[in-house]
């Protein structure tokens, strides 16, 4: 299974196989900051998973349709966090633990669909 992977820094990079991205995604938070503020996965022209890593852990939105996993859907709060210069506000309750934003991705890439386990809910 093939696909494209554009890295914290802007950086398009191709795989062969999902264990690959498990060093990319242990990468300190804080060198997530650089470049454009996120990454992402391509499997099809028009649709893309955008990773943002955060201390609190792991932000993932399905483009086009703005749509995140709900892992907490008690937690009112949100966290900053800027992508291309611009403050966006990431509900706490869409924030994902490594085990199980690994556990959406490599569902995404190996199925080519979004992770049925998980209610996806409307990001902004």
């Amino acid at each position: 299974m093939k696909f494209t992977f554009i890295d914290p820094e802007g950086e398009e990079k191709s795989f062969s196989d999902v264990e690959s991205l498990k060093v990319i995604l242990n990468l300190d938070y804080k060198l997530w900051k650089g470049g454009p503020g996120d990454a992402s996965i391509i499997l099809k022209n028009n649709e893309q998973l955008i990773l943002i890593k955060l201390e609190e852990g792991f932000f993932i939105l399905f483009h086009p349709d703005y749509l995140s996993p709900e892992i907490d859907n008690n937690s009112p709060e949100t966290i900053g966090h800027h992508i291309g210069g611009e403050e966006v506000r990431i509900s706490k309750r869409l924030i994902c633990n490594f085990d199980q934003a690994y556990e959406i991705i490599a569902h995404y890439i190996l199925k080519k669909e979004l992770h049925d386990e998980y209610n996806w809910v409307d990001s902004f």
